[in-house]
């Protein structure tokens, strides 16, 4: 499917206690003291990631 990227780390831990597997850190562009997680997109990620941002998701038919 792709990449999704998550810039915050506590969002991106929360992702892995979840099950998800980070596929490759990298720095911020914007900011070097920063990191930003890769993960592999898929509908089970999007639905975790809204769980734990308080958004709801609706997968497209």
């Amino acid at each position: 499917m792709g990449k999704k990227l998550i810039y915050k780390k506590t969002l991106a831990m929360d992702l892995v206690k979840k099950g998800h597997d980070i596929d490759y850190t990298a720095k911020n562009r914007n900011n070097g003291k920063y990191q930003v997680y890769f993960f592999e997109d898929s509908p089970t990620l999007r639905k975790d990631l809204a769980e734990l941002t308080g958004h709801r998701y609706e997968e497209k038919v």
